[in-house]
Order: C-alpha cells, then structure tokens, then sequence
C-alpha cells in the first residue's frame, strides 16, 4: 500500500509539472514530483477535516484521483499544444551529459553518500525528541483518529499542546504528510524525509544547470549535500529538511525568473513558497522576499499587475489558508507571541550578536558554506557593483537572512528565553539559507570564469 500512496503522489506532482508547463527538462519534472505531489496530498487532507469527512484512507485516496483528473484535463491541453512533447522525452532521446572524470567522480560522490543518507533515513525509527514527541506523534494520531482539527492532543485537557507556541498552531505540512505515508500502511515516516532529500538533490542540480555547466553543477551539488548537519538532520523526522526544499526551491526559482523573465518558474515558485508557508510559520519571509523581486520587476513594467497580484496571493497562500483554518477551528497557541511594532532594545540586539556572531560561524553546523560565501561575496564586489553580478540573488540571500532575523527581534518570548530560540530554532532554520549560499558560491562572476577554464580543460582534444 505505501508504493500505491507514494505513486499517486509522484504521479500528482508530475500532473501539476506539466500542467504548468511541457518545457521543462526531465530531471525538474522527476525531482519536483514528490514535494509538489506531498504538498497537494497535505492541503487536500486538511479539507477533508475542515469539511467533517475526515482524514481516512479511502476519503484521501478518492480525493487525490478526483485532483489528478482535474490536473490531467490541463495536462492534455498542454499536450496538444506541444506534440514533441512525447518524442523530447522519450528514452531514444535521452543523453547523458558528455562525461569528465571530475563530473564522474562527483556524481559518484553524490550518489554514495546519498545511497547511505536513505538507508539511514528510510529503514531506521525517528528518535528524535522533536519528532518522538511532536511532528512524529502528531502524524501517528492523526491517522489513528482521522483529524487534525479536532486531535485529543490538541482538546484533551489532559495533554498541554495548547500552550504559548504551542504544536497545535505550528503549520500542518509535516504531520500531515507522516499521517499520509502511515494511511498507506508505513511502519515509520521518515520515507517523506528520504524521498524529500533526494529529490532536493536533482532540483538543486537541475537549477544550477540552468546557470553553470555539469561539471560545476555536481561539484557545487556535493558540496551543498555534505553540510554536517544538514546532512544529519535530513534522516530525521523533523520539519528542518522539509522547509529547506520548499523554501530554497521556491525562492531560488522567483531568483531565476528575475535573470530569465521565464514564466513558469515564477509559477512554480509560487507554488512551493505556498507550500513552504504550509510547512513552517516563518517561512512566510521567503514569500516576502520573492515578491519584493517580482514587485521591482512590475516596477520596471516586465509583468502585468495580474500577475504580480497571482503571484502574491498564491505565495501566502499557505500561510492565508492555515490562519483561516486555525481561527475557524479555534486553535491558539497561548500568547499572541508577535510584537506588531517596531521598537528598540540594546540589549536584545547585543544578546541577537552575541548569540549569532559563533552561530554563523560554526562549521560544526554549517561547514565551510557561510565562511567562502563571504569570502565570495567580498571578492565580487566589482563585479556586483559594476556588472550587476548575480546582485538578485544575493539581494535575496541577505535580504530573507535580515526578514527572519527581524522576526525572531520582533517575538515576546513568554515562553521560552531568546537565548534557546536563537541556540536551537535559529540554528534549524538556518539550514534553508545554505542553499542559497552556495548557489551563489557556484554562479557569481569568479567562479563561473573558473568553471570555463576547468571545463575547456576537461574537454581539451
């Protein structure tokens, strides 16, 4: 039963590719299927509850081929408007990027250590304490008792899930999903977390590709890949990998319509930062920052206000539907923890420096990704003053960097000091920026000099 639910959702996700779009190239499509399938299965689940059908096996199965015809109707208009679609993708034309041994070598890399990472992640039990007791459990529940509304975790006076930040308002992506895989049958839910990793993966791959060669692409891909505890956390059943893909994805795609001005990656980004606004409560600065992008281009009149305003309305999407879902059903979390004014504390700020300075610097967390890309960043001034190198993506980079720091200023902690927050949930949501980093590590101006000499190197007759 679990290859059943993982293939609808594969299949789903695929459904919504090529509604988009037929020009995308094959390892998009196969990479994004499953967040983009995952993500759909979630926000369909949460209407059945809100709805009182509830969250069942066959209620999700029913409304997950009712949204696959609906998809498979665009499909086929799209089809019918691109009939090389078919012969573009057909096993006879499909070539291997012309081979180099430090390609080999790095997509071997990759390969090993990803082949351990899912083995770890796929056959071994969460053990966790943040899943053990939060997104893990929640997930267990959930299809034990068919609802996320109406959870005794969340109405039992004898457990305390209602408290100031409490799990019940914390956005529903992951428990959902784990409800899902364990709907179909699974024994533990950390097949989302392995097939989400790999499939992050082929989207970084494929998105660099859009920018850089091959041979860059898997070098700046593995190096991505090994950041410790990123790499670590990917094997757990927490919700630190599942942002990282929706959030980094999302906003690297509103980046590259930037450059390209292609309109279905703008599409498309809305689409994930709508599901990463599902996934985390702050990833909500990412669809900020990505629509500052879009509203400079509006600007500049490179996109009709229509679009612009889809654009908007579908990156908070995520984030409009669970506030709606939350005051409908009268789910709080304690406290109004948001202080809505800006104001001023020293030592707020001087305890945010204190805490931040080793953070960002810890290559225990991190590796070497932050230390090169200052490193980059300060080597390409020129080139982002004069050439206007890559200036979109490291406006992004820093700019959502600053928005989530502001977020985490602007928090009454009641219930926990900002010391631990900034110690453990800054540390975790960190790991969505990294991406990011090395992303522009591989594409700025010094690089990309160097990747042409190393690449008319590899392929010098």
């Amino acid at each position: 039963m679990i290859i059943l639910g993982i293939t609808l959702t594969i299949l789903i996700g695929l459904a919504i590719m090529l509604a988009i779009s037929t020009k995308f190239t094959l390892l998009e499509y196969l990479s994004l299927a499953f967040p983009l399938g995952m993500g759909l299965q979630t926000f369909l689940m949460s209407l059945l509850d809100w709805s009182n059908i509830g969250i069942t096996l066959g209620g999700t199965t029913l409304i997950s081929l009712i949204a696959l015809t609906g998809l498979l109707v665009l499909v086929f208009r799209n089809l019918k408007k691109d009939p090389e679609f078919l012969s573009r993708c057909s096993l006879k034309n499909f070539k291997l990027p012309k081979p180099n041994l430090v390609w080999i070598l790095f997509i071997f890399l990759i390969v090993w250590f990803e082949w351990m990472n899912f083995y770890k992640t796929a056959y071994f039990p969460s053990f966790d304490t943040d899943s053990i007791r939060g997104y893990n459990f929640v997930g267990m529940a959930i299809a034990a008792e068919g609802t996320l509304k109406g959870l005794s975790l969340f109405t039992s006076p004898n457990y305390n899930f209602q408290s100031d930040a409490g799990l019940s308002s914390y956005t529903p992506f992951a428990q959902l999903s784990y409800a899902y895989v364990y709907l179909f049958g699974a024994i533990a839910s950390k097949i989302v977390n392995a097939l989400m990793y790999l499939s992050f993966l082929g989207i970084f791959y494929a998105l660099l590709k859009r920018v850089t060669t091959h041979t860059a692409a898997a070098i700046f891909t593995f190096m991505m890949m090994i950041t410790p505890e990123m790499l670590a956390f990917s094997a757990l059943s927490g919700i630190n990998l599942l942002h990282t893909v929706y959030a980094a994805s999302g906003l690297l795609m509103a980046v590259l319509w930037f450059d390209k001005k292609d309109p279905k990656l703008l599409i498309l980004s809305a689409i994930l930062l709508s599901i990463n606004c599902f996934t985390r409560n702050e990833g909500i600065v990412f669809s900020g920052m990505a629509s500052l992008l879009v509203l400079y281009r509006f600007i500049k009149k490179d996109i009709d206000w229509k679009k612009c305003l889809l654009f908007f309305v579908t990156a908070f999407f995520g984030f409009i539907y669970w506030t709606l879902f939350l005051k409908a059903n009268h789910i709080h979390s304690g406290s109004n923890l948001i202080i809505t004014k800006l104001f001023w504390d020293g030592n707020k700020i001087a305890t945010m420096y204190r805490e931040l300075k080793p953070l960002y610097l810890n290559t225990q967390y991190y590796g070497i990704g932050v230390v090169v890309f200052g490193l980059m960043l300060l080597s390409n001034l020129w080139n982002i003053f004069r050439k206007g190198d890559q200036v979109a993506l490291v406006v992004a980079t820093l700019g959502v960097m600053f928005l989530y720091t502001l977020i985490i200023y602007q928090i009454d902690y009641v219930w926990d000091s900002i010391e631990n927050v900034l110690r453990y949930s800054y540390k975790r949501f960190f790991f969505s920026f990294i991406p990011l980093l090395w992303f522009y590590i591989a594409t700025n101006g010094i690089t990309m000099w160097a990747t042409k000499k190393t690449d008319n190197l590899l392929y010098r007759k």
